[in-house]
């Protein structure tokens, strides 16, 4: 399991938590949530310059309940989570291999793909 943060050139950010390598839940500073299925070969951020058009599975809502056990909250209670809050149980389920990939496929703190705890606001 695999919590990644990003945000893209626009400063949208979001949360992915990724169980494996084609199904990611998300969640927005706002409370929005849903979940998408990708190709195995992308990391869930890959298509992070318009988030608007990654591919949602409805199906796959069942993420949702797994990040909501992370936050320890039930699933209704996820979007009253502060967003800071979600973004801290990224680092320690962060793994160095996915830096590493982060940082060979040329991703930014700004552009891309990273790994960290939201930035201070």
């Amino acid at each position: 399991m695999l919590l990644t943060y990003c945000r893209n050139e626009k400063g949208e950010e979001r949360l992915y938590l990724t169980p494996h390598g084609s199904l990611a839940a998300w969640i927005t500073p706002d409370g929005s949530a849903g979940a998408w299925a990708y190709h195995s070969s992308q990391s869930p951020c890959d298509n992070s310059a318009d988030f608007d058009a990654l591919k949602r599975e409805p199906s796959q809502l069942y993420l949702l309940s797994e990040l909501a056990g992370l936050a320890g909250v039930d699933e209704e209670a996820l979007p009253d989570v502060p967003f800071e809050t979600l973004a801290q149980l990224a680092v320690p389920l962060a793994q160095p291999h996915h830096q590493r990939l982060a940082r060979r496929r040329g991703r930014d703190a700004d552009t891309g793909w990273r790994i960290t705890p939201v930035p201070p606001r």
